[in-house]
């Protein structure tokens, strides 16, 4: 994300949070994402995305974008990364300040998160509920496709 920040649209009111993303070749999913659940603190392994041993930690203030792994979470690295570099592994880094227990307080399952500004291609209608970014034609095409009928 060319930016380096997140706009946070609530209640009419919208702020400007400094934030560190995919860095190249581990790019942040760009496109309209929901929040499919958040928990206070999560174990996230790396082998478990296919990049070997890069990572295996606790992570705190963890809201869930993708089935495959993305994350808006407290990043330690984004004390001095956020609104300057993208150094993370795909998911979008907030700091320890405090920063990233204010966004998981403000936001609900749900709620819709867009990534713009990415290199990587738009999440894929499945990952997550990414079938916000299909045209309506894709969406029907989508849905017919899976769709199954009992007698």
């Amino acid at each position: 994300m060319s930016a380096h920040e997140m706009t946070v649209r609530t209640g009419g009111a919208t702020q400007r949070i400094p934030v560190t993303t995919g860095r190249p070749g581990l790019d942040t999913w760009k496109g309209t994402m929901v929040v499919m659940d958040k928990q206070s603190e999560v174990l996230m392994d790396s082998h478990t995305v296919g990049l070997g041993a890069e990572y295996r930690g606790n992570y705190f203030w963890a809201v869930h974008l993708t089935t495959s792994g993305t994350y808006v979470h407290q990043n330690p690295r984004a004390n001095t990364e956020a609104g300057h570099r993208n150094v993370t592994h795909g998911c979008v880094g907030l700091a320890t300040d405090g920063t990233a227990k204010r966004f998981y307080d403000q936001v609900r399952v749900g709620d819709v998160v867009t990534v713009t500004g990415s290199d990587k291609d738009t999440v894929a209608a499945g990952n997550g509920y990414g079938d916000w970014n299909l045209t309506w034609q894709q969406w029907l095409a989508h849905s017919a496709a899976g769709q199954t009928t009992t007698a």
